[in-house]
């Protein structure tokens, strides 16, 4: 026959193990920040370069200047402390709502690395480049800024506005300069004013 204190016994051990039986299912259902970046299909920054887009993007971004430590932020010198900040972070759990937030924001592969990937406008169609170049090029201003652009690298034979291969320097000069990574924009004439100005339709 089982005693008062034996019957207590197997109640409490009972209770215990299905209470630690829930706390296991409990846990079991959560992830890790790293698992749920995988879950939703993100990819996360595997080349270091691509911190130096991460930090220039947020350059002005005082969580992250919490996050690493930092007073200032400067992409070309610190990519080591977002990287580690990133490996730290992917290891806690993902119901923590704004450290996924940020791991969103400062650990997964960028996607505006150059002026292409941020400017939304549509080229010159491949038979309108030379008209381009004209009307541009004959702008009456005594130092005329396409053609100071256009002719910046070119050492023999500038061009003119009546030159007849005007429209695929253009064409060129506008695939160069939306090449153009972010943090390294000319600001001379590669500009997105001048992109945007000489190379997209109206």
């Amino acid at each position: 026959m089982i005693s008062v204190a034996q019957k207590t016994s197997i109640v409490i051990g009972g209770v215990a193990a299905v209470s630690g039986l829930s706390s296991a299912i409990y846990l079991s259902t959560w992830t890790t920040i790293e698992q749920q970046i995988s879950k939703e299909g993100l990819k996360l920054i595997s080349n270091e370069e691509d911190y130096k887009f991460v930090l220039f993007i947020h350059k002005d971004s005082s969580e992250l200047k919490v996050a690493i430590n930092k007073d200032s932020l400067d992409f070309q010198a610190q990519g080591f402390e977002v990287k580690k900040w990133c490996e730290k972070s992917l290891k806690e759990w993902a119901p923590n709502d704004t450290l996924l937030k940020q791991v969103k924001a400062w650990c997964i592969v960028p996607k505006i690395k150059t002026l292409k990937d941020k400017l939304t406008g549509k080229l010159h169609k491949e038979n309108a480049w030379q008209s381009k170049f004209t009307t541009f090029a004959s702008n009456p201003d005594k130092d005329n800024k396409l053609l100071a652009a256009l002719n910046e690298s070119r050492s023999k034979n500038p061009l003119a506005k009546e030159s007849k291969d005007g429209g695929t320097e253009l064409s060129k000069w506008c695939d160069s300069a939306l090449e153009q990574k972010i943090y390294e924009v000319d600001t001379k004439h590669k500009t997105e004013k001048n992109i945007e100005d000489w190379c997209f339709e109206k």
